[in-house]
């Protein structure tokens, strides 16, 4: 089952864990509309984000 990201618009397929989850009829598809990639960023904080996508030399 391919799901299409809220945030990219790109497809993802849930892991297992949701997968069961929707095919329990426990969760609906509809609320799995982020994929991990998206997930990620979004729990980043701000420092992390700086943190992770900066140029500055670590060593000055």
């Amino acid at each position: 089952m391919n799901l299409k990201c809220r945030i990219c618009n790109g497809d993802f397929v849930p892991d297992d864990e949701t997968m069961d989850q929707i095919c329990g009829e426990f969760i609906d598809s509809n609320s799995v509309n982020i994929c991990d990639f998206c997930w990620g960023l979004i729990q980043l904080s701000e420092y992390d984000y700086y943190e992770e996508s900066s140029d500055a030399d670590p060593g000055l």
